[in-house]
């Protein structure tokens, strides 16, 4: 699959971006545009923020003076969805409250004052089985299809002939002639299953080896998490299924377990260990420590009614910036996602640990493609707004520790402060123009009676441009220490 941006007019004629993979290209006068426009008068220095998931691609008006046209249509604080060759249509509801969006053709064209883009989308001729991984022709994938699953004609006629997996070699459905579950196993199987959008994979839970499962303890966007019982030495763990939008391809799947070995080597006290991970019939998991009750930073806030005091909040930032630095220094990793509720805090109310989760996940399948959330969550923009570093809006390929100096920073002052880093518009367009182009709000400014010492270190690790931060969490770490001295 392939996305082609052409630009024609004044500046840039004839240059042509081109994306094979997840990415984002902001389009304005600004010296970080990637196409910057200097001398065009109807053109704002944050313009417009495309964000491209092949052979997706999103549009958001980012300027608050001139609109953007699409294919003749003016759009304001609006997005467009481009999706091949389907004709447009309009898409109503933001939850943030913002205003529509469209959703493209393959040739479309955005016209921003003397300036014309061009859309061209190559879709993917293969599809992938989801049990073996084989490509599949598409002139197959109408005969491969089974319900929302790709299968080669051989895996087909396997699930077919085998009928939905149970724990016992009977045909029976569970629940028996009822059709509904009646053990409590498949009960909650059939919970998850919902959760993650794909009813075929009745039986999935009991193809994960080596691992019993107790419970469901949280569901979210990307996917659900269950408490489990390593079967080997009866050791409780956190077992993560990981919800993908499209058939997951055997390139990735080798991706997934080198990244996964990648995270077995992360073994900090100030980082969540990782178990095992593996692709289980389309279903990526993971299995990590349990932390009891899954207590993090976002819930320690609202023990504290969102402020966590002062020592307490520089200690838990201490210790996650040493989990980040080793991440950083020694494994070469970047979070990318660093906020309060990826900071888990096993212990007790007297003395509680910090330990950094969810290394790579986010990024990864971003990367590939394969999560939808750069498409569909109305907050999320490859990170979380609130927490995200304006590079990280704009080019989500090219994350490095400043990135997660930045966010790490936005953690602690809400910490500190109870407040988000900026006042954020709840137009999601608006805040991602926020995001991309306004200072932080200084800490002070939120609570003069934080020593000044530690708001110098807060700010310098807020800063727009990466160059004026801490250069990784090693550095943000000592002067964090040195300034509550």
């Amino acid at each position: 699959m392939k996305v082609t941006l052409t630009v024609h007019g004044q500046e840039h004629d004839g240059q042509a971006f081109v994306f094979t993979e997840p990415g984002s290209m902001l389009f304005g006068r600004a010296e970080k545009a990637q196409c910057r426009i200097a001398n065009d008068p109807y053109v704002s220095r944050a313009h417009f923020l495309l964000l491209i998931n092949p052979p997706d691609v999103r549009l958001r008006n980012l300027s608050r003076t001139n609109g953007t046209e699409v294919d003749g249509k003016s759009y304001k604080q609006s997005g467009c969805v481009a999706t091949g060759p389907e004709a447009p249509t309009v898409v109503k509801g933001d939850p943030l409250g913002g205003p529509a969006e469209a959703v493209l053709r393959h040739g479309s064209q955005i016209e921003v004052g003397y300036t014309r883009v061009s859309v061209a989308i190559e879709q993917e001729r293969w599809a992938y089985c989801n049990d073996c991984g084989a490509a599949i022709p598409a002139s197959q994938r109408a005969a491969a299809a089974l319900g929302t699953l790709s299968l080669c004609p051989g895996c087909r006629e396997k699930r077919q002939r085998a009928g939905p997996p149970g724990p016992s070699d009977s045909d029976e459905e569970p629940g028996g002639a009822s059709g509904r579950p009646d053990r409590p196993h498949d009960l909650l199987e059939e919970l998850i299953l919902r959760q993650l959008g794909v009813p075929e994979f009745r039986g999935i839970v009991r193809h994960i080896p080596g691992y019993e499962i107790v419970r469901e303890i949280k569901r979210g966007a990307m996917g659900v998490i269950l408490e489990a019982i390593r079967i080997e030495d009866r050791k409780k763990v956190a077992l993560k299924l990981i919800r993908t939008d499209r058939p997951v391809p055997p390139d990735f799947r080798s991706r997934f377990k080198r990244e996964t070995r990648i995270l077995l080597e992360l073994k900090h006290p100030h980082v969540i260990t990782y178990i095992d991970g593996n692709n289980a019939r389309g279903i990526l998991w993971l299995a990590m420590e349990y932390v009891e009750g899954g207590y993090d930073i976002a819930a320690h806030m609202k023990h504290y009614r969102g402020r966590i005091p002062l020592p307490e909040a520089v200690e838990l930032a201490s210790q996650s910036l040493e989990g980040l630095a080793f991440a950083h220094r020694v494994k070469h990793v970047v979070h990318r996602d660093i906020k309060p509720a990826n900071i888990l805090l096993p212990g007790n109310d007297r003395w509680r640990t910090a330990k950094v989760s969810d290394f790579g996940l986010a990024k990864s399948l971003e990367d590939s493609g394969l999560n939808g959330s750069i498409m569909t969550k109305p907050a999320v923009c490859m990170g979380t707004l609130p927490y995200m570093p304006p590079e990280q809006a704009i080019d989500v390929r090219t994350a490095t520790p400043t990135a997660d100096v930045f966010s790490m920073g936005a953690t602690l002052y809400e910490m500190v402060t109870g407040r988000y880093v900026r006042d954020f518009s709840r137009v999601q367009n608006e805040a991602i123009r926020q995001v991309v182009q306004d200072p932080v709000v200084p800490v002070q400014e939120r609570d003069p009676s934080i020593p000044g010492a530690l708001a110098a270190v807060i700010d310098k690790s807020l800063s727009l441009d990466p160059s004026e931060r801490f250069a990784d969490a090693e550095a943000f770490k000592g002067a964090l220490q040195g300034a509550v001295r």
